[in-house]
């Protein structure tokens, strides 16, 4: 015959393990959705203050999911570069952007762009159609970024992933 106790224990332990299979099994998905769809990664440097400060943790959606805009900020990855950087895009394909006079014109019309600090320059008149799978990218901080006005436009392909929200730390 079984002991009352005992049933009640082993009843205990079955209901445990089921919630344990539950904790595991959700971490396990929110891992691989992470790993397949999404990527984390910590801000470095004030190329793109006042949007995005050093040490800022960005979530981002990776770029097979979704399609590039103007706009947005996204983690570029080149083989050129020593880092990876973060960038806005202001030009897409068939796009032309002129910098003059410390404006930038996206096809001939004024940028209205509240997010940029500082006056944006260029060494030189630059003027740029921008070519078929390539982007123009500035850091907000227009002062201090390392940008498309010095390494000329990025290919698509260097593009990791598209901001979806930061958490200032």
């Amino acid at each position: 015959m079984i002991n009352p106790e005992d049933f009640e224990k082993f009843r205990e332990k079955k209901r445990i393990g089921k919630y344990q299979i539950v904790f595991l099994s959700t971490f396990v998905i929110i891992y691989l959705l992470f790993q397949i769809f999404f990527s984390v990664t910590i801000v470095s440097g004030d190329s793109m203050l006042n949007t995005l400060h050093d040490k800022d943790i960005e979530i981002s959606i990776r770029k097979t999911f979704c399609s590039i805009s103007r706009g947005d900020i996204v983690n570029i990855k080149s083989g050129y570069l020593e880092e990876g950087i973060v960038k806005r895009v202001i030009g897409i394909a068939g796009d032309t952007v002129e910098i003059k006079d410390g404006r930038v014109y996206l096809n001939s019309q004024i940028l209205l762009e509240d997010y940029s600090v500082g006056k944006t320059s260029s060494s030189h008149e630059c003027i740029v159609t921008v070519p078929q799978g390539q982007v123009f990218v500035l850091g907000d901080n227009r002062e201090h970024s390392a940008d498309s006005r010095e390494i000329g436009c990025i290919s698509e392909a260097e593009i990791e992933s598209i901001l979806l929200f930061s958490i200032s730390r």
